[in-house]
Formats: structure tokens, sequence, C-alpha cells
């Protein structure tokens, strides 16, 4: 199995005109936390899980459909739910959770496998390694697509000053668990020393960008709170830094 980037197609071989496709940075990884998922019967897609108990393990196929850089993942995906319209797959859009939710059945299924888990000295050490080094999305910005997307997206909701201060106060000098900065959505990379500045919306992490500086990173923030009227807390600075 690849280790390469690309898409993929998940196919019942009982019922070839069911099938899921996905895509994957590491096709071989992506296989891998697929079948530990299904066999556990804690498959965050009910139908591609649902088919998986009815049908066994050995009449699934696994299969690549195109290899492609990372940057084109979501773009080929795309192509292949248009072109193939994947009866298993939930989401209708590639890349995107808008509209999925897990149900209670399934929160409490994850909930309990993870109970009770330890990890061993020697698993966190490895955890530790892999992680050393990655400077993945420094220096990411969202295009000017993206951007323009995520502010339609939210166009029509609006959050007063009073209310965005209000929230500001309530965090004003609290220091957020596990951050590095008093300030929000700002967080420092260790091994690169740069402050990465970022923030949840619909339950989706959004990337603004790497700085030098802290103030910067903060100041990026509040403008992208600001740019996209956005309902999240703004960051307040002394006279010094302003």
């Amino acid at each position: 199995m690849l280790r390469e980037s690309g898409i993929y197609k998940i196919t019942n071989m009982i019922k070839p005109e069911d099938f899921y496709t996905g895509s994957a940075v590491n096709l071989r990884n992506r296989w891998n936390s697929h079948r530990r998922d299904l066999r556990r019967n804690l498959h965050f897609n009910i139908n591609l899980q649902g088919a998986w108990n009815l049908y066994c393990e050995n009449n699934f196929e696994f299969s690549i459909l195109e290899l492609c850089e990372k940057e084109m993942l979501i773009e080929r995906e795309q192509f292949y739910f248009d072109l193939l319209k994947p009866t298993y797959n939930i989401l209708p859009t590639a890349g995107s959770h808008l509209g999925f939710k897990y149900s209670d059945k399934s929160r409490a299924k994850m909930s309990a496998a993870k109970k009770g888990t330890v990890f061993s000295e020697e698993h966190k050490h490895k955890m530790s390694e892999s992680k050393k080094g990655n400077t993945y999305a420094l220096g990411h910005n969202h295009t000017v697509e993206t951007c323009a997307k995520i502010a339609d997206a939210n166009r029509g909701k609006y959050c007063s000053d009073e209310t965005r201060n209000k929230l500001s106060a309530v965090f004003l000098g609290k220091k957020r668990k596990g951050s590095s900065s008093e300030f929000h959505g700002v967080f420092l990379l260790k091994n690169t020393q740069t402050w990465r500045t970022a923030l949840t919306l619909n339950h989706k992490t959004i990337h603004i960008g790497c700085f030098k500086s802290e103030t910067e990173a903060a100041k990026a923030y509040n403008a992208y709170i600001i740019e996209n009227n956005l309902p999240n807390p703004l960051n307040h600075f002394s006279e010094e830094v302003i």
C-alpha cells in the first residue's frame, strides 16, 4: 500500500454499486484508520459502518483512484464525488463537515472506547518524536476565495460591540488552557519559535497565519474577526503596544 497522497475508494464487492470515496495525505495510514474504526464499530460514517457489519470485512476492497499532490486533494476528491456519486458518503462536499453531527450513540461508543486508555512511555516518546520538526501550515494564509466563502457564510450574523466587549472582558488577563499566550487564538510553536493564530468556526479550526511576534499574531486575529464580522472576543492591547 502506498504512503503517497491521493483519492481512494472503498467498494462493497457484494454490491459494487455501493462504495465510499475520500482523499488522504497518506493512503496507507488512511486505510488502516478506516479498518481500525470499522472493526471496533466506531466509524464516523454510519452508512459504511452498517454495510461493513452486514457484509463483513473480507467483502470490501480499498483501491486508489488517483495519486495527486496534497494541494490538489480536495479539488480531485470533489471531481470524483461529482463523477461517481458515491453511495456511502454522507457529506455533499469534499473536505467539508458542514451539517455533519455524530449521533448520541456514536459519541457514547467513542467515549467508552477511550476510557481507561493509558499510553506507555515508549508510545508517548514515539508520538513526541513524530511531531518534532513539524512545520505544517507554517506561514500559510487563507486565499482570497476562502476568505470570501467564510465571509459569505457569516454574512447577516451580527455581534454588537457591547457583546464583543463583554466576551473580551470575561477572558481579559486569563491565560487559556493549553495556550502559551494571554491573547485569544495565539499559540507559540516551540519548534520554530513563531506565533500561530487560529480560531474555531462551526467546529472547524481556521488557521490565520504564523508571525514572528506574539503581538503581530494577536493583531492579525483581531483583524480577521472584524473583517469577517465574527462573534469571537477581541484581544485588548496596552497603550504601549497600540
